[in-house]
Parts: C-alpha cells; structure tokens; sequence
C-alpha cells in the first residue's frame, strides 16, 4: 500500500512538473518579433515587409533560448539594412531596431557597373548608373581608387581610409556632404606617396587639390574645408583649391587660386 502511495506522489510530481513546464513554454515563448524601423527610400520600405517577414518566423521560439545571432543573420541578409540593436524583452518579445544605410559614394567596376557604398564604406549592392536610390541624385563618384568591393562587406583599397577621413571632417560642417561633392580622383604619377593626391570636384564648380592625403589627413581636410566655406559663392564656381604640407615645418596650407581670366 505504501508503495502505491510513493508511485501515485511520484508520479502526481512529474505531472506536475510538466505542467508547469508547459505553461512556462506558454509563457516565455516568443509572440512578437517588434521592428522599429528608420528608412529614407520607397525601396527600403518594400524591404522593410520582407525583413519583418523573416523575423517572424521566430514567432513561437523559446524567448529563453533563442540565441539573438540567429536574429542578427536574418538582418545581415538585406545589406541596406543596419542592425541597431536586438534585445529580449520578457516573456514574449524580441525588440529589433534596424535602420537604412544611405548611398553616398558609387565605384566603377571593370564590368561596367556601379559598387555602391555608404558613408562608412560598406558595400550596399550594384546598379547600373550609380544614382542613388532614395532620391535619383548622383552618389558621389570614385575615380582612380582600386577598391574590393563585394556586397554585405566593407571596401579595401589604398586611401580609401584617408578620403574618409576627409569625409566625415567635411561632413561635421556641411552635413550632407554628397550635395557639395561630385565627384573624387586618386592620382599616383610616381612611386612616391608624396607625389599622390586626391582631386575632388565640388558641385559648384571649384576643384579640391589635397597633395599627399596620407600625410596629415585630418588638418589637411580641415584646411581644405576652412578655404572652401570663406570663399564668396562666385568664387565657388571656378578655379582651384591646393592643400599641401611644408617640407621644412610640416605646416598645412590651403590656398586659392582663381580662375585664368584669360580663359573666357
């Protein structure tokens, strides 16, 4: 009789057990995978359904075993999109907060087409024109540079690092930098590093000479940038720009040279 009596509470406790461990599943068990999304282009937003709709295929996962990487994969799939974060918010919801990564310069490719980056640098996709997806406006374009750029991955290439470092000194001052630049050449005439130097075309018409833009970058840039903003609109529109360092001091310069008036 005791027996039976330890076989029934015995087995009335794993009965029980197992409830819970039902209702605890019921309960920690994943019901909302919630997106907050910050999107700048129609296209983004069409993506934007589709990535909500490979999130939600978490729906009904274990909020406390579901690892938060498989999350992150399914964002890394759609390139223009960037993973802000990602948290568990218990019992029942998996928070995601993504936002678009915006086009601002395009690569030639040898192929023809167009590599497009963001302002960090991360290649987004190709297009055939290299206009910008979110408002049909040309990207800033790349010339001269030799760039591995393959989709879902951030580019390499010599000065590639220094014109970004040139662009986010512009882009402290001017904002959105892609409406003053056109357009930036790398040129190496000799084997010297001292004779390399960016060429960059500024959307009113004045060009940006940085000599030896892996020297002194940061200064350079802001000497550059100094010189562009105290030039009068019509002078904007012609000559040349010329940032360099002093062999002797190391001193930055940038000066101003107008247009040949003998040009016409």
């Amino acid at each position: 009789m005791k027996k039976k009596v330890v076989l029934v509470c015995i087995c009335s406790v794993l009965v029980l057990i197992a409830v819970i461990a039902v209702g605890l599943n019921a309960v920690f068990s994943v019901g909302t995978v919630r997106v907050n999304f910050t999107l700048y282009s129609d296209r983004a937003r069409e993506e934007s359904a589709s990535l909500q709709k490979d999130l939600d295929r978490f729906v009904g996962s274990s909020t406390t075993s579901l690892d938060l990487e498989e999350v992150r994969g399914a964002v890394e799939e759609y390139p223009y999109f960037r993973l802000d974060s990602v948290e568990k918010q218990y019992p029942q919801t998996i928070v995601v907060t993504v936002s678009e990564r915006q086009e601002t310069f395009a690569y030639e490719n040898a192929d023809g087409a167009f590599s497009l980056l963001d302002k960090e640098g991360f290649c987004l996709g190709t297009n055939t024109d290299g206009a910008n997806r979110a408002d049909g406006l040309a990207n800033i374009l790349l010339r001269g540079f030799t760039l591995t750029a393959a989709a879902g991955e951030t580019v390499s290439g010599d000065y590639f690092a220094e014109w970004l470092t040139v662009y986010n000194v512009w882009a402290q001052t001017l904002g959105n930098v892609r409406m003053n630049v056109v357009s930036v050449e790398l040129a190496r005439p000799t084997t010297s590093s001292a004779d390399d130097y960016f060429t960059v075309m500024m959307s009113e018409g004045v060009k940006v000479t940085i000599k030896n833009p892996s020297s002194l970058t940061e200064e350079k840039a802001r000497a550059a940038l100094s010189k562009y903003t105290e030039l009068l609109d019509e002078d904007k529109m012609f000559g040349e720009i010329y940032v360099s360092e002093s062999i002797l001091t190391g001193e930055v310069t940038a000066t101003y040279t107008p247009r040949n008036l003998g040009d016409g």
